[in-house]
């Protein structure tokens, strides 16, 4: 069945893993959702993405084919007495499969661990370390902790202004001067005050926006040694629940 639209397409996908016994469902979604993530950063239309991505029933008779598949190779796995043996590893397989949709393997080196690492991409994350990582993070950091500090300073010099004020006005600590009066020290200081408030909300979503930096370097280099992910971030976790929500919705329909 041909679909125009994202969400239709997704409910159908998801259907046809269902009518299929895919037990990794959620996975797949993720991987198709991103398929239009992709697509619509190109230029591409949703309708595009649908047609370039195909029929649902033959994409979830590729993922059962697959899954048989693994099956096979992991049970040969555990006859044989090395994982060079069958060739199969965590995320990829160095027989003739092709993976869905034609997509190539890179050229690769087996490792002891089953897991095929491209020496190419390895290479190139160390000089990224080496050339950009060593120098842009710090960097950086150090910015963030400056436009932390100058936050700080504003909460400080309004809580310094409005208690300054207040003593004026009291009468307290003649030695306290202002060329200001005591009330207009004071607004001043509330002013200081209300714009550390709104300075705190930017200031944690910049620490949020670091922390995912960090850990999108981690998965990049990650991705390269181990093959997957090791941590996630918020879009990763923001794309998991929309994948388990639409995932309800469908199973809600079905039901």
């Amino acid at each position: 069945m041909n679909y125009s639209t994202r969400i239709d397409f997704m409910n159908g996908l998801r259907e046809a893993l269902a009518k299929n016994g895919i037990s990794d469902a959620r996975d797949i979604l993720l991987d198709f959702d991103q398929h239009f993530d992709d697509g619509i950063a190109a230029g591409e239309t949703e309708a595009q993405v649908c047609e370039k991505l195909g029929d649902v029933e033959e994409i979830a008779k590729q993922y059962t084919s697959e899954d048989a598949f693994n099956e096979n190779a992991a049970n040969t796995a555990e006859t044989n007495s090395t994982a060079e043996a069958t060739g199969f590893g965590g995320n990829n397989y160095s027989g003739g499969y092709t993976a869905p949709y034609g997509q190539p393997a890179p050229a690769v080196q087996q490792s002891s661990g089953g897991f095929q690492v491209d020496a190419g991409a390895v290479v190139g994350r160390i000089c990224v370390d080496l050339f950009v990582f060593s120098w842009a993070i710090p960097s950086l950091l150090s910015v963030i902790l400056s436009f932390y500090s100058v936050v700080l300073s504003f909460g400080l010099t309004g809580i310094g202004l409005i208690t300054g004020g207040a003593l004026q006005v009291s009468g307290g600590f003649i030695a306290i001067q202002s060329m200001f009066s005591p009330v207009s020290t004071v607004l001043f200081g509330c002013m200081l005050l209300s714009l550390f408030g709104l300075l705190i909300a930017l200031c944690v979503a910049i620490g949020k926006g670091f922390v995912d930096i960090i850990k999108c370097i981690i998965n990049w280099h990650s991705r390269a040694f181990v093959g997957r992910d090791v941590v996630k971030t918020s879009s990763m976790k923001l794309k998991e629940e929309k994948a388990a929500k639409m995932a309800q919705n469908v199973q809600g329909g079905i039901n």
